[in-house]
């Protein structure tokens, strides 16, 4: 399966809750966002799935952590490539769109 974007963002969703104690139930109270929402947000069959800024806001406030690590590169094997080939196969991929949001993930992952 190809790692993109909304790949990298939900298993580090996922890492996070964890972390915390939560579940995904929890989370989704703590967000307001269904249950489902959150469960296809953290699945690797379903991280095709478009989610906004604001979403990944609130989630990162619910967790009480900073935005930045929902965007940290995976550890352990959990990818093949190292970050500066992920970041060029999605910004190549990408090039059309989202241009706001590769500014964002630039200026996040990279401080």
């Amino acid at each position: 399966m190809e790692k993109d974007i909304y790949y990298l963002v939900g298993q580090n969703i996922k890492k996070q809750r964890k972390i915390k104690g939560l579940t995904q139930l929890q989370l989704a109270n703590k967000t307001f966002f269904s249950y489902e929402f959150i469960r296809k947000i953290e699945s690797k069959s379903a991280c095709r799935n478009t989610f906004s800024l604001d979403t990944l806001s609130k989630i990162a406030q619910a967790l009480e952590i900073d935005i930045r690590l929902l965007f940290a590169p995976l550890e352990d094997g959990d990818t093949s490539n190292n970050t500066q080939k992920w970041h060029k196969k999605f910004y190549h991929k990408n090039r059309k769109n989202g241009c706001f949001f590769r500014f964002f993930v630039l200026q996040y992952m990279c401080i």
